[in-house]
């Protein structure tokens, strides 16, 4: 599998600029085909537990009300380890979500 570029560390400040407000939720749902996934979300839920992330399910994590930097970057770190995930096994799919939970739809 071709190694894919991954997001840049996100600079300082850059939370309420027009991207997205200053908190947010960030959600990650991803797919490993092949492998043992139990040793890739181990590794990813120690990792995401640092930036505000809380494992929701299987192969799936939320933070709540975390800055945009936070959010951002363990995105980032979520993809450079999907990109060789512990255990083996190759991406399927991921999922990303961001949104403002205080707004309505």
């Amino acid at each position: 599998m071709p190694r894919a570029r991954c997001l840049s560390r996100v600079p300082a400040n850059t939370a309420g600029r027009g991207i997205l407000p200053p908190m947010t939720r960030a959600i990650i749902r991803y797919s490993l085909d092949g492998g043992n996934s139990t040793i890739a979300t181990n590794e990813l839920r120690r990792m995401l537990a640092r930036r505000g992330f809380s494992k929701i399910g299987n192969e799936a994590f939320e933070a709540d009300d975390i800055s945009l930097d936070d959010a951002l970057n363990g995105i980032r770190d979520a993809l450079d380890k999907l990109q060789n995930a512990p255990g083996g096994g190759d991406l399927d799919h991921l999922t990303i979500h961001l949104d403002r939970p205080d707004r309505p739809d």
